[in-house]
């Protein structure tokens, strides 16, 4: 009787499947967060992982064959710049929350997912923090570190640059560029003499907005 129980299930659960198959291949597949894919194909029975298998192979194919990773990669900086220095913030901007389709105006378009929280930035946040940026890409120490009282950061002002660009305040480089040994090995020097408490004093004085774009960067 158990047998002919459990053989119920399993076509029960492979019916389903084959129904969700044929869902996703009208609607040209679905989405599936990396991290939870590994769970699902643990926890599902086997006759949904094996039978929705071909739908992964499929996904793993369309990003072999999208090659325009570099105008991928401005659209995305492009849209999440707008959100920071323009609307607000999406509130997880984790990798497993954004993805590549590649349908759309350019063989493209980015698919955002997650839509639960997002944080809109207060006026003087926004112009401040636009015009911080101009002075660390354009490494105006003064105007750092003075945006940097605007913002209540104090002292630590002088660290954003490291922050944002991997810069010291100070720096001679060329932006997009590594770090010169000289420059590097002055920055150790200078974090020697930060403990726990000025790491907690730093963090203390950022304000809300600036913890939110902190973590979405």
């Amino acid at each position: 009787m158990r047998l002919i129980h459990v053989l119920g299930a399993l076509k029960f659960h492979l019916r389903l499947a084959r129904r969700i198959l044929k869902l996703c291949d009208a609607n040209k597949g679905f989405y599936v967060k990396a991290g939870q894919s590994g769970s699902f194909m643990r926890q599902v029975p086997k006759e949904y992982s094996s039978t929705l298998s071909s739908l992964q192979d499929q996904v793993f194919c369309s990003y072999v064959v999208l090659k325009k990773i570099k105008i991928v990669a401005k659209a995305l900086v492009s849209v999440f710049s707008e959100m920071i220095f323009v609307h607000g913030l999406h509130g997880d901007p984790h990798p497993g929350n954004i993805l590549v389709s590649p349908e759309g105006p350019k063989n493209f378009s980015l698919v955002v997912l997650d839509h639960g929280i997002y944080k809109e930035l207060s006026e003087d946040f926004r112009i401040n923090y636009c015009r911080l940026w101009e002075a660390v890409i354009s490494l105006y120490s003064q105007k750092i570190q003075d945006i940097g009282e605007s913002f209540r950061i104090g002292k630590y002002g002088r660290f954003l640059p490291v922050i944002f660009i991997g810069r010291t305040i100070d720096s001679k480089s060329v932006l997009g560029r590594g770090m010169a040994p000289e420059e590097s090995k002055g920055l150790k020097e200078e974090l020697k003499s930060l403990n726990m408490g000025d790491i907690l004093s730093f963090m203390g004085s950022l304000s809300p907005d600036f913890l939110e774009v902190l973590r979405s960067q």
